[in-house]
Parts: structure tokens; sequence; C-alpha cells
């Protein structure tokens, strides 16, 4: 699902204040953000109403699932899959979500290459 801001205005607001992720793939689930991106929780702002996720194309083929995990509720049941050809579009991984609320991602890597690969990419709320 992409996003859908009701004006180029406000893509621009939300878009413009996102915060950049890097991970390395593993076989293990990965939370961001992590030591490379700090700090230990993203808290939500007005800029956007949902949690947007983008997979910068420079770092190769993502093959992952993807889910919020909010620090009072806990992860979300619904993974988001971002497949080959899914880089470089904003997805909404979780809506309507207040402002205020802390929360953290959490990377499910479905393929891991031999010698592994770093990818990275921005999130906005």
């Amino acid at each position: 699902m992409a996003v859908a801001p009701s004006s180029q205005a406000q893509a621009a607001t939300c878009y413009g204040g996102a915060a950049s992720w890097n991970s390395s793939a593993s076989h293990d689930n990965v939370m961001l953000p992590n030591a490379i991106s700090a700090p230990a929780r993203w808290t939500t702002t007005s800029r956007c109403g949902d949690i947007n996720f983008f997979v910068d194309e420079g770092t190769g083929t993502f093959n992952a699932n993807v889910r919020v995990c909010f620090d009072r509720t806990g992860c979300q049941s619904s993974w988001k899959q971002f497949r080959a050809g899914d880089a470089e579009k904003w997805r909404v991984i979780a809506t309507d979500v207040l402002d205020g609320t802390k929360f953290r991602i959490e990377i499910d890597y479905q393929f891991v290459p031999q010698g592994g690969r770093r990818y990275g990419g921005k999130v906005a709320f």
C-alpha cells in the first residue's frame, strides 16, 4: 500500500522529517533504531498520521517482513512484506498512530546473502 497524503505539502512535511535507518541482514530479526541509528526509540510526531517505511534502492534487493513494535502494546501481528521492486517507495506500516507514541521497527530478513549485506532507508512518523 502506498502512502497517499492529501497534498504534496503534507507529503513534503511528513517525509522531510524522516529518520534514517541502517541494518545488517542477519538470520535473526533486527530491531530499529539500533546503535547505528540512535536514539533507542522513535517517537511519533504531528508531521505524519502514520508510520511510513522506505528502503534505499542502492542497498540491494530487500527481501524482508517489517512490523512496528510499540512500547505500550508490543509488536503488531501483521507483517508488511517487502520484496524486489519495493525499493524507493514509501509504504505505510502502521496507520492512525497517536502523536508521542514510542516505537521500534522489527525486520525479519527472508533472504540473507552469503557474507551478509547492509541495508538502509528512512522512517517517517
